[in-house]
């Protein structure tokens, strides 16, 4: 992906994903408790992007043995040249990195899960378990993107419940990577575009777990641990929103 759609999307992610947080109210949440079920819809996420923190990345790939006598840094150089199979870089074209990395991570862009989906099926279970009133039909219907004409259309009378996810990326510099995303649920009602109740589960940067893998370990088995990785990720999404729905005791 070129660097300025990167940043675009980036960009529009960030500003989506820091949509303010609304409330459930009681009596809405009262009012939903006795409501005809409502529908879980879940957005197809687009393929991850490589974040790398601080851009260390580019800075090293571009910048090369140029940078600085940094011992570190001369090791990733090293690290990151073996990697792709060539020799190591001195001063390249701003770019490159980006480049290499969309093309080395291209067998990861079509995950085993889709992280909105798998947070949707995990948030479905989690809202019976903590006993809270609210009727979502399950299991979650995945659409490819949010119509609000569509939705209209469907449910001209019920709430509705859209979850996707604003912030879907693999944190690496080099060539390791930290699957990792943010979703936001929303509960909307389509006739009017009022918001009932939002919530994001945060958190920028996953730390240090999960722990950082290949592409190759990844993709291994037909991408089980990657697969693992995400469902983790959607326990522990579902459990924050989950938490911020019952609003301590608040329904």
């Amino acid at each position: 992906m070129p660097r300025s759609l990167q940043l675009l999307v980036a960009s529009t992610l960030l500003f989506a994903a820091c949509a303010p947080a609304v409330p459930l109210s009681r009596d809405e949440a009262a009012r939903l408790a006795t409501a005809p079920p409502i529908a879980v819809l879940s957005v197809h996420s687009a393929p991850p992007w490589v974040d790398c923190p601080n851009d260390e990345g580019e800075k090293v790939w571009e910048g090369g043995a140029a940078v600085g006598r940094n011992d570190d840094r001369e090791h990733r150089v090293v690290e990151l040249s073996s990697a792709w199979a060539a020799p190591p870089p001195i001063v390249l074209a701003s770019g490159v990195w980006r480049s290499i990395q969309d093309q080395w991570t291209e067998p990861l862009q079509v995950p085993p899960v889709d992280p909105a989906a798998a947070t949707a099926a995990q948030l479905l279970s989690r809202v019976g378990a903590a006993g809270i009133p609210l009727p979502l039909a399950g299991p979650a219907e995945e659409v490819q993107r949010l119509d609000r004409a569509a939705l209209r259309g469907r449910f001209p009378e019920s709430p509705v419940l859209v979850v996707e996810a604003v912030r879907w990326v693999l944190v690496g510099c080099f060539f390791t990577y930290q699957p990792w995303f943010n979703v936001r649920a929303t509960l909307l009602r389509p006739s009017t575009g009022e918001i009932l109740w939002r919530d994001t589960c945060n958190g920028a940067f996953p730390g240090g777990s999960p722990a950082p893998a290949s592409r190759d370990e990844l993709t291994a088995g037909n991408g089980s641990l990657y697969a693992r990785i995400i469902q983790e990720r959607a326990a522990a999404c579902a459990t924050q929103l989950v938490a911020g729905l019952a609003g301590a005791g608040r329904i």
